[in-house]
């Protein structure tokens, strides 16, 4: 049972119990959709065993990410091994010292 204003429950403890009330309901809805999406794609291999890239999306009903998405995407990953590698930390990129030179 949730508690009400007449529990003694402040109003913004009220107002944080209804916010995460709305996301849990939000992640339950995204939840059903990709358990949607999988029972499409399960059905499709088993109909056809192989999918190409473009078939997988299409089974699933997800729209294929565009080249331009991609390469953001591709762009990002490489960032964030970057700044998590030990040796980038060490020793500072050409344009870091470029500009540190700059400076000088």
């Amino acid at each position: 049972m949730l508690p009400d204003s007449s529990s003694g429950a402040s109003q913004h403890t009220l107002e944080l119990i209804d916010e995460v009330g709305r996301i849990i309901n939000e992640c339950s809805a995204e939840a059903e959709l990709g358990e949607h999406a999988l029972d499409r794609l399960a059905q499709a291999l088993l109909e056809r065993e192989t999918l190409d890239e473009a078939d997988a999306y299409a089974a699933a009903g997800i729209p294929q990410p565009t080249a331009g998405a991609q390469l953001v995407h591709e762009y990002m990953t490489r960032q964030r091994a970057r700044a998590s590698s030990p040796s980038s930390r060490a020793r500072p990129t050409a344009s870091v010292r470029s500009w540190a030179w700059s400076l000088a």
